[in-house]
């Protein structure tokens, strides 16, 4: 099947038109919070690309997104920002958020930069490369904002001790890579504990994802074509930790 070939890639992904179940050709984010939003290039960088098409990609932070999204932040940070998913998609759905997007990978960076202005957020959305505990402490967060990171363990180098406490007025959403280094979730307990409640949420397994996503638009694919569309070949069961001020001072 090609296109579950391309969906898995290693790395950086490039999923050509031609390769792409008829459903997906136009780069449209078809159902879920961010539905509408456009990929102007038909690319994931390090991810699977047609879950983010769907709507399903990270399902499990669900509720969590929809509390995001009702939330009116100054400023969101998007630490590990790849092709722009969430970076873009959040700007869509909170138009009075300033967004920073970082990124390592150059590739990422444009590909994040195209959907930006695809998308009529680029004005809202400032792309910079590495992200340190530094930088991140000297951002203009406002009273209150959004830090989203996924950076594949870079994690426990970013959120320092001194990190935490420059950001006990703000919401944290962590996505903990354990298996490259499995003290990290111990860490960040320890040093967001004094300032933010910390609630764990779990990855859900491929296989169990058909079940769990009934849309319309897998109707016309068999099991095999379904899960694979909605497979995000993740290397490991994965958690996030969402933190939230223990108060508001």
């Amino acid at each position: 099947m090609d296109f579950w070939r391309k969906c898995h890639v290693e790395g950086e992904v490039e999923v050509k038109q031609e390769g792409l179940p008829k459903a997906f050709a136009d780069g449209v984010v078809q159902h879920g919070l961010f539905a509408g939003m456009k990929y102007p290039s038909l690319e994931a960088a390090g991810s699977a690309l047609f879950p983010k098409l769907l709507g399903t990609y990270e399902l499990e932070l669900g509720p969590v997104m929809q509390r995001i999204v009702q939330t009116p932040y100054d400023t969101i940070v998007d630490v590990g920002c790849a092709e722009g998913y969430y970076a873009n998609g959040l700007a869509l759905r909170i138009p009075g958020a300033r967004v920073y997007a970082f990124d390592v990978s150059p590739r990422a960076r444009e590909l994040c930069r195209e959907m930006a202005v695809a998308n009529g957020v680029a004005d809202r959305v400032e792309i910079r490369a590495a992200c340190t505990p530094d930088e991140l402490i000297r951002l203009p967060l406002g009273k209150r904002a959004l830090i989203v990171s996924d950076c594949e363990g870079y994690e426990h180098h970013l959120f320092t001790e001194e990190c935490a406490v420059a950001l006990r007025p703000h919401d944290v959403l962590i996505e903990v890579h354990a298996f490259t280094n499995p003290d990290i979730p111990v860490l960040l307990r320890r040093r967001f504990r004094a300032t933010h409640h910390i609630q764990s949420i779990t990855s859900t397994d491929d296989a169990d994802k058909p079940s769990l996503c009934p849309w319309p638009g897998l109707g016309g694919y068999a099991e095999e074509e379904r899960r694979a569309l909605l497979a995000e070949g993740r290397p490991a069961f994965m958690e996030w930790l969402w933190m939230t001020p223990l108060s508001a001072g």
